[in-house]
């Protein structure tokens, strides 16, 4: 089987390595359209910004069998889903219960940077790091740092905020980081619980270690019952790793416990994709939503569940620094 995968937006995107990975059964071949007037029967378009699709564009999707939309970046929920209605299936990113249900598969982000097919592993119990950061210190990841620094040997790498500078790693130091690693705690992203990093942690062998919220296990939402091991505040991490650090047993079955488990996981969520996709070949009945339609005022209020109250005042400080910056 082959299939088109469609860009409308001048962009670079990840997830598309990741599409093709759970979609290794299916020739898939990529095209770029900026001038939105092609449209291919049984593709799949991805997009990031469904505001910037023209109306003509989605009319005539609207009308042409088997197209498939999928839909990334929307981690602050905010994006107005009108245009879902004017497609046969909808995959997407960053897991939202209101869209639980028929034409509308989601799934995890997965990994931005890879690994590579058959990379040996090597046991949690040889790696030179007890657990590492890289990235930015946003949102809870100042608490995160704090709580932990007294585990070593750590390795941590502090990057700014904004474009890639001198300070960042290039992907293959990045990924031998994580292959170092026995721990690689997973704080929220921008304003998501979920990020890339997870991906990167659990393709590279490492115990990642992800938050949720009293009021929300976004985790268990997206994944079901899983093993990653999950902490409303980041003190809490301290006593799992130091418990887990002191037994190598332990340690290690951890590891291929989750190992077995991410495997798993991966075959699940390419076997859904693989039958959306079949399932709707030459269809062309619409994703009818369910009512309510989340609304961006919903949308909103999903995002404020991904946040304690470090992670708002975090938010609250950037947001003011970037008003004040504008406004001088």
């Amino acid at each position: 089987m082959q299939i088109t995968v469609v860009h409308y937006q001048k962009c670079d995107f990840p997830e598309i390595f990741w599409l093709k990975r759970l979609l290794r059964e299916i020739a898939i071949e990529q095209v770029e359209d900026l001038s939105q007037t092609r449209v291919f029967p049984n593709s799949i378009v991805i997009c990031k910004k469904l505001d910037q699709l023209r109306p003509e564009l989605l009319r005539s999707i609207s009308v042409t069998p088997g197209v498939i939309l999928f839909h990334i970046s929307d981690e602050w929920y905010l994006d107005r889903l009108e245009p879902y209605r004017c497609f046969v299936h909808v995959f997407r990113n960053y897991y939202h219960p209101g869209l639980r249900q028929r034409g509308i598969t989601q799934f995890p982000m997965g990994p931005c940077r890879f690994i590579g097919e058959n990379r040996e592993i090597p046991p949690v119990t040889d790696r030179r790091h007890r657990w590492s950061f890289v990235g930015n210190l946003a949102s809870t990841r100042r608490p995160m740092m704090h709580h932990l620094a007294d585990i070593k040997p750590s390795c941590i790498h502090i990057t700014g905020t904004r474009g890639p500078s001198n300070t960042w790693l290039g992907p293959a130091d990045y990924l031998q980081v994580l292959s170092d690693s026995m721990f690689v705690p997973c704080p929220m992203g921008n304003v998501n619980l979920e990020s890339f990093r997870l991906y990167e942690a659990l393709d590279c062998g490492a115990i990642p270690i992800v938050e949720r919220r009293p009021w929300l296990d976004y985790f268990t939402q997206l994944f079901g019952p899983h093993p990653l091991p999950s902490v409303n505040y980041w003190k809490e991490a301290h006593p799992i790793m130091i418990s887990l650090l002191s037994d190598p047993k332990r340690l290690y079955d951890k590891q291929i416990e989750i190992q077995h488990w991410w495997r798993q996981m991966e075959a699940q969520v390419a076997d859904h994709l693989s039958s959306a996709i079949v399932s709707v070949v030459g269809k062309r009945e619409r994703v009818n939503f369910a009512p309510p339609v989340p609304s961006r005022l919903r949308g909103f209020g999903e995002m404020l569940k991904h946040h304690n109250g470090t992670a708002l005042l975090a938010r609250s400080t950037l947001t003011l620094r970037r008003l004040f910056t504008r406004q001088s």
